[in-house]
C-alpha cells in the first residue's frame, strides 16, 4: 500500500462508493441519490486514559483499492498516532457483488489494550428538516423519527448500547424521499449507536467500546433500498436473521425442548 490524499473509489451493481483519505468519510452513490457521512464528523478514537485522538493525526497512512473473490476493496491503514505510537489498525469498505451490500470492517493491528472506544462508522448527513426523511431506531419497540420533529428523544439510559432497552436489535436506518439505508452491526458486543438531534435534524453514528480490556474486530454492513418505508428496512433484517438461523423459530423450538423437560433436571440458558 502506498499513501495518497486522492480519493478512492470503488464499484459494483448500483453502488459507487468513494472515500476521502484527507477526511475519512464515506459516500456512497445509488441511483437518483446518494449517502455520506456528516462533514461535521471526524473518525476518531478515545485512549485508556480518555484522550480523543482523530484517525487523521495518524503519522503514516496508507490506502489500496484492490479486487478480492467477493468484490472491490478499499483498505485503509492507519499508525504511529502521537500520544498513542503503538495503536495501529485498518478500516476495510468491501462491496458484495451478490447481494450489493458495502461491508464495512475495523481491525486493530496492534496496541488495542491502548483504545477504550472507537467512533466509527460515521453519521449520515441528514440536515432537511422534512417529515418525509425519518431516522428509524430499534429504542424499546421501534420508534420513527421525522426530521425537524421538535420533541427531542432525550437521554438514551443506556448510551443508545445494543442488545439493551436502547437498541433490542443491532441495527438503525433513515429514509429520504422514498430511499433509504440500513446499518447493521454484526459484532453488537460492546457497541451502540450515538444519537444526535441539534437543530432539528437526526444523525445517528457508531461507537465502539473495548471488551475485556482491548477493542476487537468489528463487522457492518449498509444495506441501500429504493422506493421503501421502514417496513423494507425491518423486512430486510428479519430475512438476514432467518438466512442465518437466529430467527424466533429456533428459539421457540428450543423452549419447547426444555418444556418437554419440565420436572427433571434442569438448564439454564444465557451468558453472565
Amino acid at each position: 500500500m502506498v499513501e495518497r490524499n486522492a480519493p478512492l473509489a470503488i464499484a459494483a451493481g448500483k453502488t459507487a462508493v468513494s472515500f476521502d483519505p484527507s477526511s475519512g468519510r464515506l459516500r456512497a452513490e445509488r441511483p437518483g441519490c446518494a449517502w455520506a457521512w456528516d462533514e461535521a464528523y471526524e473518525p476518531a478514537f478515545l485512549t485508556a486514559a480518555g484522550e480523543r485522538v482523530p484517525f487523521g493525526a495518524a503519522r503514516e497512512k496508507t490506502f489500496l483499492a484492490r479486487e478480492t473473490s467477493l468484490g472491490p476493496e478499499l483498505v485503509c491503514r492507519y499508525a504511529d498516532f502521537p500520544g498513542a505510537g503503538e495503536v495501529s489498525f485498518e478500516t476495510r469498505f468491501w462491496l458484495e457483488e451478490i447481494t450489493g451490500a458495502l461491508h464495512l470492517e475495523w481491525l486493530p493491528l496492534a496496541g488495542a489494550g491502548q483504545l477504550s472506544r472507537v467512533l466509527w462508522p460515521g453519521p449520515m448527513a441528514f440536515g432537511e428538516p422534512r417529515p418525509d426523511w425519518q431516522t428509524v431506531l430499534p429504542l424499546r419497540q421501534g420508534l420513527l423519527i421525522p426530521n425537524g420533529w421538535e420533541t427531542p428523544v432525550g437521554r438514551l439510559p443506556f448510551d443508545g448500547r445494543f442488545g439493551t432497552a436502547d437498541a433490542y436489535l443491532p441495527w438503525f436506518g433513515q429514509l429520504r424521499e422514498g430511499n433509504g439505508y440500513l446499518l447493521l452491526c454484526d459484532t453488537p458486543a460492546d457497541a451502540g449507536y450515538r444519537l444526535d438531534q441539534r437543530e432539528n435534524n437526526t444523525r445517528v453514528g457508531v461507537w465502539l467500546d473495548a471488551s475485556l480490556g482491548k477493542l476487537t474486530p468489528r463487522r457492518f454492513r449498509y444495506l441501500f433500498f429504493e422506493h421503501c418505508t421502514y417496513n423494507e428496512l425491518c423486512r430486510a433484517y428479519r430475512e438476514i436473521v432467518r438466512e442465518e438461523g437466529r430467527d424466533g423459530l429456533l428459539l421457540r423450538a428450543r423452549v419447547r425442548r426444555l418444556r418437554r423437560g419440565a420436572g427433571g433436571g434442569r438448564r439454564h440458558l444465557g451468558r453472565v
